[in-house]
C-alpha cells in the first residue's frame, strides 16, 4: 500500500473515531442539527477566547448578520453563551458551554484513543522511531 493510501486509510478510521466519540457526547436530535459549520464556529470560539460577534466575523470572513444568526443558533443548542462587557455594557463575549467544550475536546479524544491503540502493539522502539519521524513530517508541516 502507498503511503498516500496509508495516510487516507489513517485519516478515515480517525474519522470514524471522532463520529464514535461525537455520537458519545451529543444526542441524536443534537447530531442532525449540527454541521460543519457549527463546528468551525465553536473551534473559532474556543481559540478566540472571549471573541465578540465582530471578532468572529472577522476570523470567519463572514458577514456579521451570518455571524449573529449562527451564534443565535448555538446558543439555543446549548453550545454557547453570551456575557456583557462590564466596562461597556454595548458589548457582548461569547463563551462556550460545557457541551461547547465537549466538542472541542472530541477530536483530541480520538487521539489519545488512537494512540493508546498503537502503543498496545508497536514495541518501544518502532513507537519511538514512529515518535521521531513524525516530529520530522510535523516541524516541516509548520515551515510551509
Amino acid at each position: 500500500m502507498s503511503i498516500e493510501n496509508l495516510f487516507v486509510t489513517i485519516y478515515d478510521y480517525m474519522v470514524q473515531l471522532s463520529k464514535k466519540y461525537d455520537e458519545q457526547s451529543m444526542d441524536n436530535e443534537d447530531l442532525t442539527k449540527f454541521s460543519r459549520n457549527h463546528y468551525y464556529y465553536i473551534l473559532a470560539i474556543n481559540e478566540l477566547r472571549k471573541p465578540t460577534c465582530s471578532d468572529l466575523s472577522n476570523e470567519l470572513k463572514v458577514t456579521k448578520p451570518a455571524v449573529t444568526a449562527m451564534v443565535n443558533k448555538l446558543i439555543k443548542q446549548g453550545y454557547v453563551y453570551k456575557s456583557q462587557s462590564e466596562q461597556d455594557k454595548r458589548f457582548f463575549y461569547l463563551s462556550l458551554t460545557s457541551k461547547g467544550k465537549k466538542i472541542v475536546k472530541t477530536p483530541l479524544y480520538a487521539c489519545e484513543h488512537f494512540t493508546r491503540e498503537i502503543e498496545s502493539y508497536l514495541p518501544k522502539e518502532e513507537l519511538k522511531s514512529l515518535e521521531n519521524t513524525l516530529q520530522k513530517i510535523v516541524a516541516n508541516c509548520k515551515q510551509k
